[in-house]
């Protein structure tokens, strides 16, 4: 006897008869092989993978005679072969590998799920909630007739972890956008940036978003294993001026000169003068300025938030008059150490360098000097001169560069 069947396990119904004119029968023995056996005249019993079964039947009558029967009975059973269930990580995927043979027709549902309705080896991507996957398959038996194999596949999502992750920490700052960066664990991670509503509105390690738009963002993060955590990224909108006061080292200046600047702000991380033109370099925190008329210096500083402060300082230029009566020799001098006059100095405010040179009657240079704060003190090579006219010759170089030529005489008088 051959038996085909679809699916497992599948019951097979035997059915015992017998006809005796000797007596009456009393007794039905079965053995199926090592699947056990039954004393009941049509037994059932469960078939769990295609056999060759030997099937052995014992009748008797009235507990004195019996008859054996022996058959052999060939059982092709169909059975897909699949898992009962899988559990995933969310967002993961997998393939099933049911057993067929050529013209079988596979049908999936949900076909959402599954790559191919009628393939026969699917690839599965369950839904975040899981569920059961359901197939039919259409089966044509050798002899002609049709089977239809129903199956199904519970698949349980849960959330995996992995050695490797990131948590993104929360941004606060005064700019109406700004740049999130996070790691990926050298590339391990898929990630993808949603906005307030859920909306992809991103992908990889960076977005630029709106602070004014989004108050957050979230970053959903998907590692070898599948989907492993949302992390929610706060932006927290700033409004804060970073506290800054500006100066000048010193605040008057002739031309020429030079001003030290500085701003005072212990938060700032960064700083930028305005104008440029006459700073030694506009991003210093303290810059030397070099400018050729009164300016007002704007600093801008801008702290690891975003936020920024400001504040000015004047750094106001002296007009210079290089010329006579703001430059002058003294006609007179007398060196006699009464602490009144003893020392020929040229005098004026707006001097930044001179040259000096002091002539006697015979045109032989008695003294010289190139530095403003160095006077004559009627001397030559040690010796006291005495009373005369001697001629002078002076240049002056002032703040701004003017310069003022001068030639004179002067008296030295002794008592």
């Amino acid at each position: 006897y051959d038996f085909e069947q679809c699916g497992l396990p599948t019951i097979i119904q035997f059915n015992g008869s017998a006809f005796s004119t000797y007596g009456n029968l009393d007794g039905w023995h079965w053995t199926f092989g090592t699947l056990g056996t039954s004393n009941e005249q049509n037994p059932e019993i469960t078939i769990t993978e295609s056999m060759e079964l030997e099937v052995i039947l014992v009748v008797t009558w009235d507990n004195l005679c019996a008859d054996t029967v022996v058959k052999v009975i060939s059982i092709e059973v169909y059975d897909l072969d699949i898992p009962d269930g899988f559990s995933l990580c969310y967002d993961s995927c997998t393939q099933l590998l049911p057993v067929a043979e050529p013209g079988w027709v596979f049908t999936w549902s949900p076909a959402e799920w599954v790559d191919d309705i009628h393939s026969a080896q699917p690839v599965v991507c369950p839904d975040s909630s899981g569920g059961n996957l359901t197939v039919e398959v259409l089966l044509v038996q050798p002899g002609g007739d049709t089977c239809i194999l129903r199956d199904t596949v519970n698949f349980q999502m849960q959330l995996c972890d992995w050695d490797c992750d990131i948590v993104p920490m929360d941004y606060m700052t005064c700019l109406d956008s700004v740049w999130i960066e996070v790691g990926d664990c050298d590339g391990e991670l898929e990630l993808i940036w949603l906005d307030t509503a859920g909306n992809v509105i991103g992908y990889g390690t960076e977005i630029h978003v709106s602070t004014t738009q989004w108050p957050f963002v979230v970053l959903k993060k998907s590692g070898p294993y599948g989907f492993m955590d949302f992390d929610t990224i706060y932006i927290f909108k700033l409004d804060y001026a970073v506290p800054v006061v500006a100066s000048a080292d010193p605040v008057v200046i002739f031309k020429g000169q030079s001003s030290q600047l500085i701003a005072d702000a212990p938060t700032a991380i960064s700083f930028s003068w305005t104008p440029p033109g006459t700073l030694d370099d506009p991003t210093l925190q303290d810059p030397v300025a070099n400018p050729m008329d009164s300016t007002i210096y704007t600093v801008v500083v801008t702290d690891a938030f975003g936020c920024t402060g400001m504040d000015t300082v004047l750094v106001a230029i002296l007009d210079t008059i290089c010329a006579f009566p703001y430059i002058f020799v003294p006609n007179t001098f007398t060196p006699n150490d009464d602490g009144l006059n003893d020392v020929l100095y040229v005098r004026g405010s707006y001097v930044d360098r001179l040259e000096f040179y002091v002539y006697n009657r015979w045109g032989e240079l008695v003294f010289e000097t190139h530095d403003k704060n160095l006077g004559w003190d009627g001397t030559y090579k040690g010796e006291l001169l005495r009373t005369d006219v001697y001629g002078y010759y002076l240049k002056c170089i002032c703040y701004g560069q003017e310069e003022y030529f001068e030639r004179g005489n002067v008296t030295l008088l002794r008592n």
